[in-house]
């Protein structure tokens, strides 16, 4: 989350503007941002419990895998929610800067959606596990950017707070 964030930011002045998203988009992407990280923290537990939850000699969590699927599941379907929302009012508030990368994440989240369900009924093979832990990466990198998005900058280098080289 952090790199997302610093790359994002690469171009930033540092000049912050003097609006951000009108409400409740910046709560809403909280909210996405702190679903991001509940999801996380279940997907974490479902891997533990299922078969490739590390090397060979690695224990188990011991908790019921169809349980914690489920449980996992739950924050998914409300984080989807949660966006699908957001989209709607970004669209409705003509807030451009926010649609771009809520359309990224939803776009990811339905991608790990499909990955995920098929992964468990198809008795979660490797690779997909694999293929769902780097959409984890873009999950987060997508939640952050929708955060950031509620929160512009100017990029502006001649702004009166931007960096200048001397000689």
């Amino acid at each position: 989350g952090v790199a997302a964030y610093f790359v994002r930011r690469t171009y930033d002045t540092g000049v912050h503007l003097k609006f951000k998203a009108p409400a409740p988009l910046p709560t809403l992407g909280w909210i996405i941002l702190g679903l991001t990280a509940i999801v996380v923290i279940f997907g974490v537990l479902t891997t533990g419990a299922g078969p490739h939850s590390g090397s060979t000699i690695s224990t188990r969590n011991n908790l019921d895998n169809i349980w914690i699927t489920r449980l996992h599941a739950a924050p998914v379907w409300l984080l989807v929610i949660a966006t699908i929302s957001a989209l709607v009012i970004a669209r409705k508030k003509a807030q451009t800067a926010m649609i771009a990368p809520l359309i990224v994440l939803l776009i990811v989240e339905i991608a790990q959606g499909i990955i995920g369900y098929v992964q468990y009924f198809l008795g979660v093979p490797e690779l997909l596990v694999a293929l769902h832990m780097v959409g984890l990466s873009a999950t987060i990198a997508a939640s952050v950017a929708v955060l950031d998005s509620a929160y512009p900058r100017s990029t502006d280098a001649s702004s009166d707070r931007s960096l200048s080289v001397v000689s």
